[in-house]
Parts: C-alpha cells; structure tokens; sequence
C-alpha cells in the first residue's frame, strides 16, 4: 500500500468535491486518507464535527479515514504534515476563477504546490470529483518525464483511457503570427510528433488506450481546450518546484476537472 492521502480542506463549499477526490484517487492508490483542515483560528469543536460529517461518506465506501485539526498557517502546515505521513499525494479544493476569486488560489494552495515536493490534486468543484477515472489528459513538455509516467501509471491502475498533448509555443496557434517563419511550420510539428512517440514508446502502457495529439501554440491553452473536449476526468501536468509557470498557473486556475501536478526528480516518481 502506498503511504496515506492527505486530504486538505477549508471547510468551504469547496471541501465535499475535495474529499470526493480524495476518495476517488485514494481508491486508486489502495491508500488511506487523512483529512486536515488547518487554519489559523476556529473552532475546534464545530471543526470536528464538520470534518467527521466530511469523513462520513468516505468511510461509508470502505476507506480507511482519519480526521486532523491544525493550527497555524494553512500553507504550512499541509506541506509539513504531508512531509511526516510520506504522504502519496496531496488533495485539495481551489476557487480558481477571476479578479478576487483568481487571487484566492492565492497564498494557500499556490504555496502548496510550491513546496509540497509530491503529487498535488487541485479541485474547483464537483466536476468529475467523484469519479471515475475513465480519461486523463497529460501534458507532455519532453523535458521531464515525471507527468508522463504518473499518468501512465494511474491509467493502467484505472484502464483509463490516456491523451498525451505536447504544445509546440514557438509555433502560434492556428490562424496566428508568430517570429518562426510558416515554412518552418510543418518540420517544426513533424520533429515533436516524432519526439512524442518516443517518449510513449518508452513507457508501459501494456492496457488501457493511450493516444497522442501535438498543436502549436499555448500548453495550458492546449491542455484546457484538451481537457474540456474529451471530458476528462483528470488532467495531469508537471511542476517545477518553486517555479509555478506560466503554464501549469492558469491550468489549475481554469480547470473544470480535478488537476494533478506532478513535480519531477523524486517527488515526481511512478507509482508503485
């Protein structure tokens, strides 16, 4: 079994499709889950019992739960908890969206997947939370295979099927203008198709369905667009740790289904 889900959540509306997540990757995994809201003031007794009526339905399924309460800077100490578990990954709710809402992805789960070190699930709402994983979309930048192994992993897990998208960015989007000449264009799309397949061809994807797609342009517009037309269940990306992006930012903010970001090196490790 692999080590404890930890399950972070606010107490929001935000927090039933966070632990319907939960559950939903925690049954993939074989894992158990941990749910923690930490804050830096509340009340402890009414915390209890709205994480226990949180904990209710996920126990209900068979998974092995437990509740915490945390005082302090949020942030801080879902990273540090998630550290002394060696938990598998981490799940929590954002609220995405724009102007004030857009911020609010802000100080807690943006630090979060700044530090956290392993697999975090974003979630916005109920889309897709509660499973199952029937389609995941992964990003692919060729650069680190981190993203692309943890999905192939979770899609052999589920029998999900599996799109892998590389956006090529100096190429603009169809209709566009950019600084490489058009002649350039289809070399440029051939070359990473080829790079692509490679990349595929590495990995163990003896079940399940994996296709793959290559478009110029924005990854994270390429990804979302991806995403929302194969009604994904999950879409996977990779983090840079310490460095969110300009692509994987606007991905978890715009998301309508639950986000995995993969950090590479040892946080990024296929599952076991």
């Amino acid at each position: 079994m692999s080590g404890p889900l930890l399950c972070a959540v606010d107490l929001t509306d935000l927090a039933g499709g966070a632990a319907h997540f939960a559950a939903t990757l925690a049954r993939v995994l074989g894992s158990s889950v941990t749910l923690l809201h930490a804050t830096e003031r509340g009340d402890a007794e009414t915390d209890s019992t709205r994480l226990a009526a949180l904990a209710g339905p996920l126990l209900e399924a068979g998974l092995t739960v437990r509740t915490e309460l945390a005082t302090g800077d949020p942030a801080t100490a879902i990273v540090q908890r998630a550290a002394a578990l060696r938990a598998s990954a981490i799940v929590m709710g954002t609220h995405g969206g724009r102007g004030l809402e857009r911020l609010m992805l802000g100080s807690v789960a943006e630090s979060v997947l700044h530090r956290a070190g392993r697999p975090v699930a974003t979630v916005r709402g109920p889309g897709h939370a509660e499973g199952p994983i029937r389609r995941i979309v992964c990003g692919a930048d060729l650069e680190d295979s981190a993203p692309l192994r943890y999905a192939a992993a979770l899609a052999r897990r589920t029998g999900a099927e599996l799109l892998v998208v590389h956006a090529v960015e100096d190429l603009p989007e169809e209709g566009g203008h950019g600084l490489v000449p058009a002649s350039y264009r289809p070399a440029l799309l051939e070359e990473a198709r080829k790079s692509l397949s490679r990349a595929v061809a590495s990995l163990d994807l003896s079940s399940g369905h994996v296709s793959t797609r290559v478009v110029p342009g924005s990854a994270s517009h390429a990804l979302l667009r991806s995403a929302d037309d194969e009604s994904a269940d999950l879409l996977v990306v990779g983090i840079r740790p310490h460095v969110l992006g300009s692509t994987t930012h606007p991905i978890v903010r715009g998301a309508t289904c639950p986000v995995l970001t993969v950090p590479g090196g040892a946080g990024g490790e296929e599952i076991e």
